[in-house]
């Protein structure tokens, strides 16, 4: 089971951003537009990085309840975000998602 995110080639259109940022696998496609976000706005890439977060989760979800394959399952989007984050190159958001998976790594090692 390899899925991506993938994101697409971004347009300005009308002096504004538009594109979308895509995860697929073998049918499971969930979208998340950056028109409209400002990437120089912390609460606004927050806002983005968090749908993004929960489109890559939703993607990857195989609905099973087999440990294995529901940390897979994790695995997946985590790196969907990852390849989605580097994708789009934007400054304030690789920010945003360097401070939410190094606390991540951190509360992990933390609880063993």
């Amino acid at each position: 089971m390899t899925k991506t995110l993938l994101a697409a080639a971004a347009a300005l259109a009308l002096g504004g951003f538009a594109g979308q940022a895509f995860a697929a696998d073998a049918g499971n496609t969930q979208a998340v537009t950056v028109a409209g976000v400002n990437f120089a706005d912390r609460t606004a890439v927050e806002t983005f990085y968090a749908g993004l977060s929960r489109a890559a989760a939703s993607a990857c979800d195989s609905y099973a309840a087999n440990s294995r394959v529901t940390a897979a399952d994790r695995l997946c989007a985590d790196r969907a975000v990852a390849k989605a984050v580097d994708a789009l190159n934007r400054p304030v958001l690789t920010a945003v998602y360097q401070e939410r998976t190094v606390g991540q790594a951190q509360r992990q090692l933390a609880s063993r």
